[in-house]
């Protein structure tokens, strides 16, 4: 039984001047709430102060689609590992987790999984979905042109 189903990886590219968009780059299926209306980049910002949530489940740092519409909170539960977090995708029951790099960001979905996220950050953190991830980047497909 496979823990994670989609992978996703977003980098920075030279064509944009903003400093929040991440832009598709190659995945191993299409997912819609990351793709949508032809607009397969994303924006990684800090949470707006007029977005209001309970404090104690408020994330820092939320991705928002090319529609500019919310896709998920990414928490960051361990500062020692300011590069991983996770959260749920906006409108379904799928789980995300995000890797976060200077100019990249790989996101992996785990559908109808919400409710084990952090479960599954807590598996990503120790290292024990290398293999299923390295599984998901044998498939996947450029996107755009990009070289992978």
């Amino acid at each position: 039984m496979r823990l994670v189903d989609v992978y996703c990886r977003f980098e920075r590219l030279g064509k944009t001047r903003s400093k929040t968009r991440l832009d598709l780059v190659a995945c191993n299926e299409l997912y819609e709430p990351l793709q949508r209306q032809d607009k397969a980049w994303v924006y990684l910002i800090s949470v707006p102060e007029h977005i209001e949530g309970n404090q104690k489940r408020k994330s820092e740092i939320c991705l928002t689609g090319g529609d500019g519409k919310y896709v998920s909170g990414v928490f960051i539960p361990d500062v020692q590992r300011s590069g991983m977090g996770y959260g749920d995708i906006k409108g379904t029951t799928d789980a995300a987790l995000f890797v976060i790099g200077e100019n990249s960001l790989e996101i992996l979905i785990a559908k109808g999984k919400k409710n084990t996220a952090f479960a599954l950050y807590q598996l990503l953190a120790d290292g024990e979905l290398d293999r299923e991830i390295n599984i998901l980047k044998q498939n996947i497909k450029s996107v755009n042109g990009a070289i992978i």
